[in-house]
């Protein structure tokens, strides 16, 4: 079944359900400051979340069951990103069903992978 915005609630709204579910788990790992950021990231705070220093993210939560992960989107949160910023784009994504995603680029994953494998051995 479909999730629909509630009675009165606004795409905006419904949209903010997904980036609050980052803050959550942000707040979780210890970011005790995370929050979603002032405008949703237009007023001058990169990306959709802040107070943590890993990434810079851009939510969209979808009314539909299949989600796309759209280039100029992308594109544009690469361009936000600092030049010599050590934080790496991630785009959360969440469908109609309530499942949600965090996809990031390919390099950025074997980074992760490569620090994780260094710090914890392989198991």
């Amino acid at each position: 079944m479909a999730r629909r915005a509630k009675g009165n609630q606004s795409t905006v709204e419904f949209g903010r359900e997904l980036e609050n579910c980052v803050v959550t788990h942000l707040k979780d790992l210890g970011y005790e400051k995370a929050r979603i950021s002032k405008g949703s990231g237009n007023k001058g705070e990169l990306g959709d979340v802040a107070g943590q220093d890993l990434f810079v993210a851009e939510c969209k939560n979808r009314n539909t069951k299949n989600v796309t992960i759209k280039e100029e989107v992308w594109r544009k949160l690469l361009n936000d990103i600092p030049l010599h910023s050590q934080r790496f784009p991630i785009y959360f994504l969440g469908n109609s069903e309530g499942r949600r995603w965090a996809v990031l680029d390919i390099n950025e994953f074997f980074k992760l992978m490569r620090g994780y494998l260094e710090n914890f051995g392989r198991t």
